[in-house]
């Protein structure tokens, strides 16, 4: 409870770290994993069916 108590004091007092988790996601965890945007739908798509 106390690790989501502090994610939360994060997100509320620091919005440049929200931004920073942001870009984050959205730049470097492509890049590291080499994955296109073409290729995440369909692998989405599968995990979907499969569940």
């Amino acid at each position: 409870m106390n690790l989501i108590f502090g994610f939360a004091q994060l997100f509320l007092y620091h919005p440049l770290f929200l931004l920073l988790l942001y870009t984050y996601l959205v730049i470097f965890i492509p890049l590291k994993s080499a994955i296109n945007i073409t290729n995440i739908l369909p692998t989405l798509l599968k995990t979907i069916r499969i569940k």
